[in-house]
């Protein structure tokens, strides 16, 4: 190979389109008004070089462990369709973002073909989802400790 079939083959590569999620945990001091605004620029970002196909908020849950001293934290999640620049566009965000107390970003595919990435967003649902919950019902927060 060719070191310009390597450079063309390296820029191919960067511009495969994945099926992608993240989710991310908000500090529990932002009032609803800055979570609203940032979920917004977390669409208007993704918007701009990738598919978004859900963009929930689950609410304030609790967390596995502390994290920054808070026990809570507010929720969203995000399943879209983009290329390794939008991956890097969004976690720029959540990097700069203060009040991110931690998001994980997870590739759950392979290369899409035009066809498979047409078949995610016919299948994406449309209606918000639930977080996923360990303890059942009784996982909402509350001020009351359970221990």
């Amino acid at each position: 190979m060719s070191e310009l079939e390597k450079i063309i083959d390296l820029g191919a590569r960067l511009k495969r389109r994945r099926h992608y999620e993240t989710t991310v945990a908000i500090s529990p001091t932002a009032n609803d008004a800055d979570v609203k605004a940032f979920s917004k620029r977390l669409k208007d970002t993704l918007g701009e070089t990738g598919i978004s196909l859900r963009h929930d908020d689950w609410g304030r849950k609790r967390l596995p462990h502390p994290i920054n001293k808070h026990s809570v934290a507010q929720y969203l999640y995000l399943r879209y369709v983009g290329t390794k620049e939008t991956v890097n566009a969004i976690e720029r965000l959540l990097k700069i973002e203060a009040s991110i107390l931690r998001f994980l970003t997870v590739s759950l595919s392979e290369a899409l073909s035009e066809a498979a990435v047409q078949d995610l967003i016919e299948r994406a649902p449309k209606e918000p989802s639930a977080a996923p919950s360990l303890r059942g019902e009784e996982d909402e927060f509350s001020f009351e400790s359970n221990y």
